[in-house]
């Protein structure tokens, strides 16, 4: 009843007792079966879902979290460190974002990422920090795009290529797509032009005008913000 009670006085929406959202967690591409593991976005990902309280925070069980580590560590899939000591303590608030970092891998080279975008985006745990600061910034969609380019550019059949390259139009290049990317007029049309008949060099000129976009606006910003500052405090307290 707390609960609902403090949804009820923070948004005046009666008998509310929680909120879920989910996100994508990127794996190894898996030799068999890919195609079932491709989510929406054109990467291969499990997808986590949590449900939080009346002041947004999940609040897992001891027994909870430690059946989140051994999924995660013991799976051939996710990367190969998988140690997340900090979910170890009972009781301790844990957001999405920051079991998303966690079990993309080791943080230990957090340090390395404020030398270059590419070491920030070169490690599965860079990727997903610096999508939850684009997220914050409201240009997820950068991101997103570039990542989906890495991937279709590793196409290796002509009826994969050409059924994620209509995905890739759709939801990033196509005027008022729903993560239309911003890029000038002419790369647009170019690419609008030869949709119909992809190459593996399709998006290059857009995925060169996005990495640029992120390296020389959002990347600077990024080693500025909480979230970067808070995995270098947390690397440090190891």
């Amino acid at each position: 009843m707390e609960i609902a009670r403090s949804f009820e006085e923070t948004h005046q929406i009666p008998q509310i007792m929680g909120l879920i959202d989910g996100t994508h967690i990127p794996i190894f591409h898996p030799s068999d079966g890919y195609k079932d593991f491709v989510n929406r976005k054109v990467w291969p990902s499990y997808v986590l879902q949590g449900v939080v309280d009346h002041k947004c925070r999940p609040k897992l069980s001891s027994s909870d979290e430690m059946k989140l580590v051994r999924i995660f560590r013991n799976n051939p899939r996710t990367t190969k460190s998988q140690a997340c000591p900090e979910l170890e303590t009972a009781g301790t608030p844990v957001s999405l974002s920051t079991i998303v970092l966690l079990y993309q891998g080791s943080t230990g080279d957090v340090e390395t990422w404020c030398e270059s975008v590419d070491n920030v985006l070169g490690c599965k745990a860079g990727q997903a920090a610096f999508r939850e600061f684009l997220k914050s910034e409201y240009s997820e969609e950068n991101i997103l795009f570039w990542l989906a380019c890495e991937e279709y550019k590793k196409i290796k059949t002509i009826p994969e290529m050409i059924s994620s390259a209509n995905r890739i139009y759709s939801e990033f290049v196509q005027t008022e797509a729903p993560r239309q990317i911003n890029i000038d007029c002419g790369t647009r049309e170019k690419i609008t032009k030869n949709i119909s008949q992809p190459t593996l060099t399709s998006f290059d000129s857009a995925q060169k005008l996005i990495y640029s976009l992120m390296a020389r606006d959002c990347y600077p910003r990024f080693l500025k913000s909480d979230i970067y500052q808070g995995l270098l405090r947390r690397n440090d307290s190891r």
